[in-house]
């Protein structure tokens, strides 16, 4: 008998292909189940800190906390950009198995952001002194407004100097390791935790919580590069004698779109704040930060899959697969688009009961309002899905005007929307402005890329 024909042996190429298709998923949940666990205990002790934090000041000096806290999270983009640049660099050079170079691109990075940070806390410290303080949080207590200088400046300089730290985060995930950052990340939530316990309980001022807040994130960022380049990858350890000005200027150039959204993503919740403080009053502040807190938990999960999905991406691309890169993000928008729509419905008869039982305040119902961050809730992780694959693809100039036009949408749409209807108007300020604007502009621009991407894998 002749032997039963054979099915072709497919292509080494397709089989080398499928294998690290499958080793980026794998990595891939690796992160995102590190992340989870990671942030699950961040978003504890952050609940844990605002509660403590609200019993210990009142309702309204907690709103005027809370837009101090907005004002200098601003701060949080004095890296312009690098960190996103770099990551996308280093991911490339890893992907072409060119470790000298990934760590030239360290070492420049953090050279320059250790630059960044020791002019920054120059100008912050100038600025701050000048600062009026009472007439810009509409605070007439003059004993609180001359605490704020000072719990600026902490939570500033906290910022600041973790900053070149903070290379290291960068550097994991596009090595497709970012699963070990969580772990620092809750180690960083529980200081945070405890010093503001520590704080309370000594009837601590805006100065100490701030201090306490601030410790965290400092650990996180000092200790969690210490062990990284220490122990795990001590051939991407950052040395000056691998400083590269020209590398340096190509980050800081690559970086510029990146921190213009990273700018705009401060920037709008700062300002919603501000322009909700001075229109509507604290209380309506306070309102506003717990209700967001809860509807901020749905993008901060689904972050969890975005994040190591970037270089995933990135990866994927570079090697011409573009139908595995395509295939992935459909699958996991409408998983997290459709658990996210889930998570709304819940929230939103729920929310009420959820925050008197968080932090013991009785909000009231407040339905216009938690309906309002449920539809920019679910607007928010599918515009999010999208950027994080346009970022992977190396379209982000658009999206830098983009972002521009969507915070330029959203303050026009509070100034109208706030004073009839107080924090319920800047929640549906920022859905209408993802709504009428963000989502068509990337429909169109998604379509015309995977058709070219598909066209060129081809």
């Amino acid at each position: 008998m002749s032997a039963a024909p054979t099915e072709p042996s497919p292509p080494a190429d397709a089989e080398a292909a499928g294998s690290r298709g499958r080793e980026r998923l794998r990595r891939v949940r690796w992160t995102v189940v590190a992340a989870a666990a990671g942030r699950g205990c961040a978003v504890a002790g952050s609940l844990v800190s605002i509660a403590l934090i609200l019993r210990q000041l009142g309702p309204d000096n907690y709103g005027i906390w809370a837009a101090l806290l907005a004002l200098t999270g601003l701060f949080g983009v004095a890296d312009l950009g690098l960190g996103y640049g770099l990551l996308n660099a280093v991911a490339e050079a890893l992907g072409r198995d060119d470790p000298v170079r990934a760590r030239q691109l360290v070492s420049s990075g953090c050279g320059v952001l250790a630059g960044l940070a020791v002019a920054v806390a120059a100008v912050v410290a100038g600025v701050f002194a000048t600062v009026p303080w009472t007439n810009l949080f509409q605070t007439p207590d003059a004993t609180a407004a001359a605490k704020l200088g000072p719990a600026a400046a902490v939570l500033v300089g906290g910022l600041l100097l973790g900053l070149p730290f903070s290379v290291w985060q960068r550097v994991a995930a596009a090595g497709q390791t970012g699963y070990w950052v969580p772990a620092w990340d809750a180690l960083g939530a529980a200081v945070s935790v405890a010093g503001v316990w520590f704080a309370v309980r000594g009837g601590g001022d805006f100065t100490a919580l701030a201090a306490a807040l601030a410790a965290g994130p400092a650990v996180a960022a000092i200790g969690g590069a210490l062990w990284y380049f220490g122990k795990l990858r001590p051939d991407l350890r950052p040395r000056c004698a691998d400083f590269d000005p020209v590398l340096a200027r190509r980050l800081l150039a690559s970086g510029g779109s990146f921190f213009v959204l990273q700018v705009c993503g401060m920037l709008l919740p700062a300002a919603l704040t501000l322009l909700l403080l001075r229109q509507a009053g604290p209380a309506e502040v306070t309102h506003y930060t717990l209700v967001g807190k809860l509807y901020q938990l749905a993008p901060q999960l689904a972050a969890f899959w975005f994040a190591p999905l970037w270089p995933a991406y990135r990866d994927a691309l570079a090697r011409g697969e573009a139908a595995w890169a395509h295939r992935t993000f459909v699958k996991v928008t409408l998983l997290v688009a459709g658990a996210t729509a889930v998570g709304g419905a819940i929230l939103v008869p729920t929310a009420e009961t959820w925050i008197r039982w968080w932090t013991g305040t009785a909000t009231g119902p407040l339905p216009a309002l938690n309906v309002g961050f449920a539809v920019g809730m679910l607007l928010v992780v599918a515009t999010t899905s999208v950027s994080t694959f346009l970022n992977a693809s190396g379209y982000v100039g658009g999206q830098a005007w983009l972002a521009v036009g969507q915070v330029a949408l959203s303050l026009g749409l509070a100034a109208v929307l706030v004073g009839p209807g107080g924090a319920a108007g800047a929640a549906w300020a920022t859905a209408g402005a993802l709504l009428l604007l963000v989502v068509p502009v990337q429909a169109a621009v998604l379509q015309t890329l995977l058709r070219a991407q598909r066209a060129a894998a081809a």
